[in-house]
C-alpha cells in the first residue's frame, strides 16, 4: 500500500448539487438534494429559573430547512468521514459546525490514527444507503441531538420507499445500533470495518441538521422525541414513574465530577426525587421515565440532554454547565432551566 502524504482535508458542499422534488430523488442523476422540512422562526430565549450572570444565553436562532442528499460513489473512510477523489464531500449544512472546526485543525486525524486515504484499500460496494455519522457519534449526548432527529426523517422516508440500510463502522458503540432500531425498526444496519476496508456508496442519503448552531431544535424534531417518549410510555406502562426524579451515575466523568455527588444525591432524595440511572435502562424505557417527568435535576451531561423527551413546561435544574445544549433543548421544548454553579 502506498501512503497519500498529501491527504487534504478540505470541507466543502459538492459544487453540481441541485434541488430536486422528493418523488424523483432517486431517479435523477448527479449530486442533487430534496426539501423535508421547511426553514422555522427563531424561539423564544429560554427561561431560566433565577439569573445566572456568569453564563451568557445562547441567542436562539432560527432553524435552516432539512434537506435529504443524495450524493453519487462516495467513499466512508476512517472516523466517518465522506469521501470522493481524496475530498471531503459531506453537505456543509449536515454536519455540526464543531465537526468542520476539528477537521480543519488535524484534530480527528491526529487522535483516530488514521493518517492516509490509501487507494489500494479494499472497497465494499454499496448500491444505496443512509450516512448518519460523524467522528464523535459515540458521545451520547451528540448522538441524540444531531444524529437521532435525522433517524426520525429516515424512517418517515422508509415509509414512502425509501428502505435503504444504513451503514455503521465497528467502532460505533453497541448503543447506537439499538437506537437506530427503535426508531426505524427493521432497517438494514450495514457494518464495515475502517481498519481494512472502505466502503464505497453509489448512492449515498444524508439528512442535513436538524438542529441549529445553539441546539435549538428544528420544530418537527421536538415533535418526534415527544411522539417517541409518548408511545415509549405507553409500551412501558407497568414501569413505575415518577415525576421528580435526579440523575446519578455508578462511574464519574472522565473529565467532570461532583465531589459532593453522595450529598447532593440525599437531599434529593429527602425532597421526593427518585435517583435515576439512565444507564440500568433500555433507551426506550429512558424515554418513557423522562415523558413521566416534569421536575429534573441532573449534572450537566448527555443524560441530563433526555429532557427533550419530557413535557413542555418541566423544569430541568443543572448542575455545572459546559455549554449551551441543555439550554437549546429546553427553549426548544418549552421548558425551564436553572443552573448550579460549583463553587
Amino acid at each position: 500500500m502506498t501512503e497519500n502524504k498529501e491527504f487534504p482535508f478540505e470541507y466543502s458542499r459538492p459544487s453540481d448539487t441541485r434541488q430536486v422534488s422528493l418523488v424523483n430523488l432517486m431517479t435523477t442523476s448527479g449530486d442533487r438534494s430534496a426539501l423535508l422540512e421547511e426553514a422555522g422562526s427563531p424561539a423564544a430565549p429560554t427561561e431560566r429559573l433565577w439569573p445566572t450572570a456568569a453564563i451568557a444565553p445562547p441567542v436562539p436562532d432560527a432553524p435552516k430547512a432539512v434537506f435529504v442528499h443524495a450524493l453519487e460513489n462516495c467513499d466512508i473512510y476512517g472516523p466517518n468521514l465522506l469521501m470522493r477523489k481524496r475530498q471531503l464531500v459531506m453537505p456543509e449544512d449536515s454536519e455540526p459546525s464543531y465537526v468542520k472546526r476539528f477537521l480543519y485543525k488535524g484534530w480527528v486525524r491526529n487522535n483516530y490514527g488514521y493518517t492516509s486515504y490509501v487507494d489500494s484499500t479494499p472497497r465494499r460496494t454499496i448500491p444505496a444507503a443512509y450516512f448518519i455519522s460523524h467522528f464523535n457519534q459515540n458521545v451520547y449526548g451528540h448522538f441524540l441531538l444531531e444524529i437521532v432527529p435525522k433517524l426520525f426523517h429516515i424512517e418517515r422516508l422508509r415509509q414512502i420507499g425509501y428502505d435503504f440500510p444504513v451503514v455503521l463502522s465497528t467502532q460505533s458503540w453497541s448503543f447506537i445500533a439499538n437506537i437506530i432500531k427503535a426508531v426505524c425498526p427493521g432497517i438494514e444496519i450495514i457494518v464495515f470495518d475502517p481498519r481494512t476496508e472502505i466502503c464505497h456508496i453509489e448512492q449515498c442519503l444524508i439528512i442535513s441538521n436538524c438542529q441549529t448552531g445553539s441546539y435549538y431544535l428544528n420544530n418537527r424534531t421536538v415533535s418526534d422525541f415527544r411522539h417517541f417518549a409518548l408511545a415509549s410510555r405507553q409500551a412501558n406502562r407497568k414501569m413505575t414513574m415518577a415525576r421528580r426524579i435526579f440523575l446519578c451515575r455508578d462511574d464519574p466523568d472522565s473529565y467532570r465530577y461532583l465531589t459532593n455527588s453522595a450529598a447532593i444525591k440525599e437531599i434529593c432524595f429527602e425532597n421526593g426525587f427518585v435517583p435515576i440511572n439512565p444507564t440500568d435502562y433500555s433507551w426506550a424505557e429512558q424515554a418513557a421515565i423522562f415523558e413521566s417527568a416534569t421536575l429534573i435535576i441532573g449534572e450537566f451531561s448527555s443524560a441530563l440532554h433526555n429532557s427533550v423527551f419530557s413535557p413542555p413546561e418541566s423544569v430541568v435544574v443543572a448542575l455545572n454547565c459546559v455549554g449551551p445544549f441543555q439550554e437549546g433543548i429546553c427553549g426548544s421544548a418549552m421548558q425551564r432551566i436553572g443552573y448550579v454553579l460549583p463553587t
